[in-house]
């Protein structure tokens, strides 16, 4: 493991993280729905691989010193 060296690098290695883990998940998803047409599973599937790519951009707003929680107390 390393640390990235700027905010957008981390949160290109974070991304790439959520494609990977959106990949991963997939076919234990189309598991799971066998019944269900493949764009529900497509829509399942985003959604784990949407709310990674989300927090990584989240992530580096919530850590700078006027946006933290600290600064708003």
């Amino acid at each position: 493991m390393g640390f990235a060296a700027s905010a957008p690098e981390a949160a290109l290695f974070f991304a790439l993280a959520g494609i990977g883990h959106g990949a991963c998940w997939s076919p234990v998803v189309c598991g799971w729905s066998i019944d269900i047409t493949g764009s529900s599973t497509m829509a399942f599937n985003m959604g784990s691989a949407v709310a990674l790519l989300s927090v990584a951009a989240l992530v580096p707003l919530m850590l700078r010193p006027r946006l933290a929680l600290r600064g708003m107390v």
